[in-house]
């Protein structure tokens, strides 16, 4: 009688460093908030790391944290409770302008000081977890004890698109 295996899941083997962005956008801690807007729109990103002076990762800062400091009254919530702003995957202009020209925030005044990362060898369901349980949208990836590359939820959505 023949062995009956369970099909194999290639999405449980593929792993963090196979997914990841190894070109990582991020902006200074003393980076003003009107410049970490524009950097976010002219690479179409949602969010980024942010470094200090030496160029360590010191916190993650994101479109979302931007609107919540920034959006006035409850103009920018859709009835559903998310924030409208436009999508990356249109023709529209990517974010909507929320920091007022006077605003004299920098980065780390803004950011979330809570860097979220996985080792290279992790797999994609581990990362998808780490994500679900911290409620963040990117994961740095490390090798060797240094930031190698960024995952984002798109990331993980690509590889489960890309799975047959």
């Amino acid at each position: 009688m023949a062995t009956v295996h369970p099909k194999k899941n290639p999405l449980v083997e593929l792993t963090a460093g196979e997914i990841m962005q190894p070109s990582v956008i991020t902006v200074g801690r003393r980076t003003p908030i009107a410049e970490v807007e524009r950097v976010l729109a002219d690479h179409r990103i949602s969010g980024c790391p942010v470094t200090d002076e030496t160029g360590h990762i010191v916190g993650v800062i994101s479109q979302r944290d931007l609107i919540e400091r920034y959006a006035e009254g409850e103009d920018r919530l859709s009835k559903e409770g998310f924030y409208d702003v436009p999508s990356w995957d249109t023709d529209e202009e990517y974010g909507t302008k929320a920091v007022p020209d006077t605003a004299e925030d920098v980065a780390g005044d803004l950011m979330n000081a809570d860097v979220h990362a996985v080792e290279k060898e992790s797999t994609v369901p581990e990362v998808a977890r780490l994500m679900m349980k911290h409620a963040v949208h990117r994961v740095l990836v490390k090798h060797a004890g240094k930031y190698i590359g960024l995952i984002s939820s798109t990331d993980v959505l690509r590889a489960v698109a890309a799975m047959r």
